[in-house]
């Protein structure tokens, strides 16, 4: 894989505990989490990649008050059980990088508590700062996270290319000056 430089970022989303560990809710609560694993050690490459090529990397984590009030339909209604279960709570391990993700000190972590890491976080600041163009997504719940970002995408500097299943990593022409393309990543 190869990633150059030059206007690009990798964005890793929701490689926390919850997700991807054992002892994280969503194993707790009977869900199969071998795929999400095996996204840590995978996301971890990428990671090492981009730091090798000079792209920046940012990380999220879904993440919601103790008691949920940050949670709006979502928590409400949307996934009522994330509350039930008491998962993705600050301050929890469950909010915590998952072991093997290894995030460089220097390297932002947004917290989010909507599908679009757009919505409420500082991304979008960080991914001008950096003068990005173009989002490599990797991580665990991409494809939420991509199709979340398109839905949000109103602003005349970004767009956001989504799929609904995890696609190699692969650069479009761009279709608008100054737009920003999102492309999910996972492993060849």
């Amino acid at each position: 894989m190869k990633l150059a430089r030059n206007g690009c970022a990798l964005l890793l989303v929701d490689l926390q505990r919850a997700f991807c560990h054992d002892r994280g809710s969503m194993a707790e609560h009977g869900r199969d989490i071998g795929r999400l694993r095996r996204a840590v050690y995978v996301s971890h490459r990428l990671a090492g990649a981009a730091r090798k090529a000079g792209v920046p990397v940012a990380w999220t984590r879904m993440v919601f008050r103790p008691d949920y009030a940050d949670g709006g339909l979502l928590v409400g209604e949307l996934r009522p059980d994330l509350a039930r279960i008491r998962a993705l709570r600050a301050g929890t391990p469950d909010a915590e990088l998952a072991p093997g993700a290894d995030r460089d000190e220097d390297e932002p972590v947004f917290d989010r508590t909507r599908f679009s890491a757009l919505l409420g976080t500082h991304l979008e600041d960080w991914l001008r700062a950096a003068a990005v163009d173009t989002v490599v997504v990797g991580g665990v719940t991409t494809s939420l996270a991509v199709r979340a970002r398109s839905a949000t995408s109103g602003s005349a500097t970004s767009r956001c290319s989504s799929c609904a299943r995890p696609a190699a990593i692969s650069r479009t022409p761009r279709t608008r000056p100054r737009s920003r393309r999102w492309i999910p990543a996972s492993p060849a």
